[in-house]
């Protein structure tokens, strides 16, 4: 059987239909998630940035290295591109050796003290005597953010002696 409306009715029916549609979806689409109103756990809303005091810059110069700084006035990239950042090192091992470094250098890298570095990697590169050492900053026991890191290179051994590639 055919319907009792006119096009015109038809017609008008469907732009309701679609308009309904289309209502729907903007609401769907608004509703509110779970998340809504849920702050994010590891979310970093700093800004600006601190520069590298007189007494930073006079410590690079007496390695003679070259540094790139990150936002916090701390090295991001620290390398002597003639040599090393410190030579003649000894210590049991690259990570003692690379905690004694960062404490003897703690004002380069704005630290009161080394203590609060844990231990996170002490890698042996392979072929050849270099180690990445990795410590990460904490605060009563909890990490710091990812900005809160120090990767020292070491290169030597116990019996030759130890030497410092590169910090960051």
């Amino acid at each position: 059987m055919l319907s009792d409306k006119t096009p015109s009715v038809i017609t008008r029916d469907c732009r309701w239909q679609a308009v309904l549609a289309v209502v729907f979806a903007v609401l769907l689409f608004l509703a509110p998630s779970p998340a809504l109103g849920q702050v994010l756990a590891d979310f970093d809303a700093r800004t600006g940035t601190v520069a590298p005091n007189s007494t930073q810059l006079g410590m690079v110069a007496g390695l003679g290295a070259t540094v790139s700084w990150n936002q916090f006035g701390t090295p991001a990239s620290l390398i002597n591109y003639d040599g090393y950042l410190a030579t003649g090192l000894s210590g049991p091992n690259a990570a003692t050796v690379a905690r004694s470094w960062v404490e003897a250098k703690k004002t380069l890298f704005r630290l009161a003290s080394s203590d609060d570095l844990k231990l996170i990697n002490d890698t042996a590169l392979l072929g050849s005597d270099g180690y990445a050492v990795l410590f990460q900053q904490e605060f009563g026991g909890l990490a710091a953010a990812e900005d809160g890191k120090i990767m020292v290179g070491v290169v030597g051994t116990a019996t030759s002696g130890w030497k410092i590639a590169y910090a960051s």
